[in-house]
C-alpha cells in the first residue's frame, strides 16, 4: 500500500552545527568580510591621502578630481583677492622644473593664511595638496583642500653688504 512519506532528520544542533559545510560556509564569509573591511579602509586611505609629489609636467587633463601633492618653488608673489575689504581668494603658481601649475585657495582658507602671514612670495619653497580642477580656459587648477596642507619654506633674505661709513 502507501507509505507515509520520510520524515525529515532535525536540523543540525550543537556541535555537529560547526562541523561539515556549515564551518566552511562560516569561514569563507568571515573572510569575505574582513577583505571587504580592508577594501573601504584602503579606498579611504586613497581618498583622504595625497601621497607622494608629482610632477607638475606629468598631470593631464583628464585626471581632473585627483587627489595630488605638488612641490616646487612659487613662480611669483601670492595674489590675494579683495572684494570690499574683505579676502575673497588667494592665487598663486607653483613651478616644479618640470611645468607650472595654478593653485587657487578659498576665501576662508585665504583668510587664515593671510593671517598667518603664508601667503607665498616668488622663490618660497612650497608643497600643496589638493583636488585638480580644470578651469573653463581648458587649464588644469590645483584647488587646495585646507591651509594645513600647504608647506613653506621662506626664500633666504640675500645678504646686505655693510654701509660704507665716510673716514673709515
Amino acid at each position: 500500500m502507501n507509505a507515509p512519506p520520510p520524515v525529515p532528520a532535525p536540523p543540525a544542533t550543537g556541535w555537529r552545527h560547526w562541523a561539515g559545510r556549515t564551518a566552511g560556509r562560516r569561514f569563507l564569509r568571515g573572510a569575505l568580510l574582513w577583505l571587504a573591511l580592508c577594501g573601504l579602509f584602503y579606498l579611504y586611505y586613497v581618498k583622504h591621502d595625497p601621497g607622494r609629489p608629482v610632477r607638475i609636467g606629468a598631470l593631464l587633463p583628464s585626471q581632473t578630481g585627483l587627489l595630488v601633492r605638488v612641490q616646487g618653488r612659487a613662480a611669483g608673489d601670492g595674489l590675494v583677492q579683495r572684494a570690499g575689504g574683505r579676502i575673497t581668494g588667494l592665487q598663486f603658481v607653483v613651478d616644479d622644473g618640470s611645468g607650472q601649475l595654478p593653485v587657487i585657495v578659498g576665501a576662508a582658507q585665504a583668510q587664515t593664511l593671510a593671517k598667518w602671514d603664508r601667503v607665498p612670495r616668488a622663490g618660497d619653497r612650497v608643497t600643496a595638496a589638493g583636488r585638480l580642477a580644470l578651469e573653463p580656459d581648458r587649464r588644469l587648477v590645483l584647488r587646495l583642500l585646507d591651509g594645513e596642507r600647504l608647506r613653506l619654506t621662506r626664500r633666504a633674505a640675500p645678504p646686505v653688504a655693510p654701509a660704507a661709513t665716510p673716514g673709515h
